[in-house]
């Protein structure tokens, strides 16, 4: 596993499974490949999820696959460092109910490249970059603007360190906290 972390990369965290727009990243990874001579890696972590067969196939016919790393499991330590040294973070869903993965990411200081779609932008707020999830040439193009611009990549990673921190135990019990004082004071009041 270490020897992955040797090659720069961009990383996708989640379950293999078509609601999570994998086929479109690769394809966004290939073209990049093609154009740009990138020397970059893609590494997919999670388990395989319903219909992860049309992922494999595609990973394995592609002219890229040994650029293509798939890890099943890793440890919360590994997983950590391997958001922190990622390239970008892609999560470029088609639909997510909250998208945990967003928030690690930011957590740990990767740029987030996500769909405009669902929860995702209410998550991400202004600290990612977004894409339309059907358009696998916009995610290429987003995905070749952090590798140009390393002053982008570092605000990225400071913004998403700021909105990550919205989410955090702390802030969320101060919040529900207020909002039981509010309740309550306007009870009193009635």
């Amino acid at each position: 596993i270490e020897k992955h972390l040797h090659s720069p990369y961009f990383l996708f965290v989640s379950t293999l499974e078509p609601r999570k727009n994998i086929l479109n990243l690769i394809k966004a990874f290939e073209y990049l490949k093609i154009n740009y001579s990138i020397p970059h890696k893609l590494i997919l972590i999670g388990k395989k999820g319903w219909d992860y067969n049309s992922i494999i196939d595609y990973i394995n016919k592609s002219t890229f696959k040994e650029d293509i790393q798939h890890l099943d499991y890793i440890s919360d330590q590994l997983l950590a460092v391997f958001y922190s040294q990622a390239e970008a973070f892609i999560y470029p869903s088609f639909y997510e109910g909250f998208g945990l993965p967003i928030l690690e990411a930011m957590t740990l200081g990767s740029p987030v490249i996500t769909s405009n779609t669902s929860s995702l932008p209410e998550v991400a707020g202004n600290a990612a970059l977004y894409v339309d999830p059907y358009d696998y040439y916009q995610l290429a193009k987003m995905m070749l603007k952090i590798l140009n611009n390393p002053d982008l990549r570092k605000e990225m990673i400071s913004r998403g360190k700021q909105q990550a921190n919205n989410f955090s135990w702390k802030n969320t019990a101060l919040k529900t906290l207020n909002a039981y004082k509010s309740v309550l004071s306007k009870s009193k009041k009635l």
